[in-house]
């Protein structure tokens, strides 16, 4: 407003207070505003500021007066001065900057405007408005997009946006790719330019479902760029604007060309495979949601049913335990959504029990498959039974507790048989020296018979030594072929005997079990022991003592095969987990001092193992506990029975090589056999003994040597003397050799055997028997 200085001064001073009036409106609308406001004189300088109400802290004397180079940084200047020359020209001045403030980075924009009164131009007016929160959204929405495109761009699936026209806005390289176009080469196709005229009328009809907001997933066959047909899957679903109108589809293609192949080749096979699905051991089911379609004999005969209507069309929850209802129904739905979400459905084995016809539970390992049936989603289950498998796993976990035992008994058993082999060395010169002090004693009945307690004592040590080898399953023990029934009646007549009144005896013996290969007083050894165990765990409270004798089949190991079985059961205070894991340890005992060693169960071990057969434990705390032993018959064991006839001795003299690593051995049986005749050279070990065989080929009618010597043994002196194709006869001696061994060794150039310990009388006879 231009005051004109004609008029009065009343009307002067209104238009005054007016022009006042409207400045402090405009100040106060401008004060309102978010942005900041400058105003510009001719000559470029702040004549006016006007600020948010949030920013009043800013000082306006900063601004007024001043020339905006002397205020802005240079970069904004530099903007400033072009966006003044652009108004100036008559163009738009607009520019944005960028400055640090001390709540952090801040944009700006900047508008220019001239100011004009009247025509003349008196000025220019800059209003400034602060988008950081503009820019930040945009940051914020251009790494959204980024992110957006870089996950389209790695699907496996082909992304496509049409508009309503069906032309495609936008795609994804795998789209391009299942089309086999180059990059944008969808951009404005349809997809009727890629099927014949039919499939393009079906997408008329499917634009029409997507304007009424349906979401469709159907399949197609379309030809690509370079002609090739194939197929995809399409899943279409409307796209609305704001307001709910309908401006395009979201199509995702799923290219199931090799799918569609298999599928085919699967359908044209179907037949020529059904006979071969119906002879596989393992059972098939096919499923359509959770109903039975398909189910081949296996599976057919695993539930116990004869009619495929008892299965077929059968929900498969009826075969499937109540509880495991909602597990079976989660692995069908986690399937059939494999097929929305993957190419390649992932193959699992799950394990389950189900129930047959009769009522029984049967574990199965159960592999569902995605499939096509007949058109529809389907999944075919693998079914393998492995009930038998898992029994078996448990039982071996009770085998390989019973492994471990063995393998600390075998590992004892070689211990106390390096001893008791030692201690026949001992015993053996006990025997000829005594035999030879016997011998030379003055006749005096008192004086021998004194002499002769100390050789029985020596047989009773030999006695000794052979349990102690029978426990570590080297000694050498006749197996006959024969029943026992007898034998454990006598031992419980024996038994009864010795019970306390506390304790009752039952028994239920089969008469007529077959024969098995055994030592009879094994058989007996192995009642005693048992059953004085059993008055033992019941001495206190008393009980029954039970013994069975049965015959059946059962598993020894790994094999199934026709045994006796005796069962020694008692009442007693039964044993805990830590007991049961050193019952068959050696000296290892719950009775107190002076009542036992603990080697009884041990020894009972090593016959049941030597008549190859199997032992084994149950005990429950406060119930008493049953010893169950397994011994395989006779006709279905292969063993070695040593033949020993009794050969009288004869008068004739033999030149005897006799070899052995003890010296005592040496000297006492060279001065025993020259007592009777014979002439006798001896070696101290078999590289000796060769030496002397060597000067002397044909100077020997017999060998008697020791098995384990030093620098030669006794067999690899067998194997030399045999070199030179002669046929001397060779005793091999030791105090620890079994059946099997024995067998072994004969086919090796041994003539006979010989255990130590050893009297004059048993070697005379073993060299009679040798040479005639």
């Amino acid at each position: 407003m231009i005051l004109d200085a004609n008029k009065t001064k009343t009307q002067l001073i209104k238009e005054l207070q007016a022009l006042r009036t409207r400045e402090s409106g405009l100040r106060n609308i401008l004060s309102t505003m978010d942005d900041f406001v400058f105003i510009l004189d001719k000559s470029d300088r702040f004549v006016s500021f006007f600020a948010p109400e949030d920013q009043q802290h800013l000082n306006p004397f900063e601004f007024l007066g001043k020339k905006h180079s002397n205020i802005m940084p240079p970069e904004i200047d530099d903007k400033f001065q072009k966006a003044l020359a652009n108004i100036k020209a008559g163009e738009s001045g607009e520019y944005e900057y960028h400055i640090e403030m001390p709540d952090g980075d801040h944009w700006f924009s900047v508008k220019l405007s001239p100011m004009i009164e009247g025509s003349e131009n008196v000025g220019t007016i800059a209003v400034s408005r602060d988008i950081t929160k503009r820019k930040l959204a945009e940051e914020t929405l251009k790494d959204s997009e980024e992110n957006f495109r870089y996950v389209i761009e790695n699907l496996g699936e082909g992304i496509g946006i049409v508009n309503t026209e069906e032309r495609f806005t936008f795609t994804n390289s795998m789209a391009e790719k299942i089309f086999g176009v180059s990059e944008g080469g969808l951009m404005g196709k349809t997809l009727s330019e890629f099927v014949d005229k039919k499939t393009g009328d079906f997408f008329k009809g499917q634009t029409q479902l997507r304007k009424l907001g349906e979401t469709s997933r159907y399949n197609i066959s379309f030809i690509r760029r370079d002609g090739e047909r194939r197929y995809m899957t399409v899943t279409a679903t409307p796209q609305l604007d704001k307001c709910g109108k309908f401006i395009g589809t979201l199509g995702i293609f799923r290219d199931t060309t090799e799918w569609k192949k298999a599928e085919k080749s699967l359908l044209e096979s179907e037949e020529r495979y059904c006979n071969m699905v119906e002879g596989l051991f393992a059972g098939i089911i096919i499923l359509v949601g959770s109903k039975i379609v398909f189910a081949n004999k296996a599976i057919q005969s695993m539930i116990g049913v004869t009619e495929k209507g008892e299965f077929i069309d059968k929900d498969l929850l009826e075969f499937v335990p109540f509880d495991d209802h909602e597990k079976i129904m989660s692995t069908i739905k986690a399937t059939y959504s494999d097929i929305q979400s993957k190419e390649d459905a992932e193959p699992v084995v799950i394990e389950q029990i189900i129930m047959n016809k009769a009522g029984d539970k049967l574990i199965i390992e159960a592999s569902p498959i995605l499939i096509n049936y007949y058109g529809e989603n389907a999944i075919m289950v693998v079914v393998n039974d492995i009930t038998s498998r898992r029994n078996a796993e448990r039982e071996r976990h009770n085998l390989e507790a019973q492994v471990r035992q063995s393998q600390k008994l075998e590992a004892m058993g070689t211990m106390v048989g390096g001893i008791a082999h030692d201690f026949n060395n001992i015993l053996q010169s006990t025997f000829l020296y005594g035999e030879v002090v016997k011998e030379q004693l003055p006749d005096d009945e008192k004086l021998r018979s004194d002499f002769q307690h100390l050789l029985d004592d020596g047989e009773r040590a030999r006695k000794l030594v052979q349990q102690i080898l029978t426990f570590s399953r080297r000694g050498e023990i006749e197996l006959k072929p024969q029943t026992i029934h007898e034998i454990i009646l006598d031992a419980l007549s024996f038994e009864r005997a010795s019970l306390p009144a506390n304790i009752q005896i039952e028994h239920n013996i089969n008469t007529h079990c077959s024969k098995i290969l055994c030592d009879s007083t094994h058989i007996h050894q192995i009642i005693l022991n048992l059953c004085n165990n059993a008055k033992h765990a019941m001495s206190k409270t008393g009980g029954t003592l039970s013994v069975m004798l049965d015959q059946r089949k059962a598993l020894i190991g790994d094999i199934e095969t026709e045994v006796v079985v005796l069962i020694v059961s008692d009442t007693g205070h039964g044993m805990d987990d830590a007991t049961m894991k050193k019952l068959f340890d050696p000296f290892f005992t719950t009775k107190p001092a002076g009542e036992g060693t603990g080697l009884g169960l041990s020894i009972i071990y090593g016959i049941v193992e030597l008549m190859q057969g199997q032992i084994n434990v149950s005990s429950n705390l406060d119930v008493g506990t049953s010893f169950q032993v397994l011994i395989p018959l006779a006709e279905n064991v292969h063993a070695v029975i040593e033949n020993q006839e009794s050969i009288p001795m004869g008068e004739e003299n033999f030149r005897v090589l006799l070899v052995d690593d003890e010296e005592s051995i040496r000297v006492a049986g060279k001065v025993m056999l020259n007592r009777q005749g014979h002439q006798v050279d001896t070696a101290a070990d078999g590289a000796a003994a060769l030496e002397l065989f060597k000067l002397k080929t044909n100077a020997y009618d017999v060998i008697v040597t020791d098995l384990a010597m030093p620098n030669l043994s006794g067999m690899d002196l067998i194997e030399r003397i045999r070199e030179f194709n002669t046929d001397v006869p060779i005793i091999l001696s030791s105090g620890s050799l079994g059946l099997t061994e024995k067998q072994d060794y004969r086919g090796k150039g041994v003539s006979a055997f010989l255990p130590k310990p050893w009297t004059h009388t048993e070697l005379i006879q073993k060299i009679a028997g040798v040479i005639h």
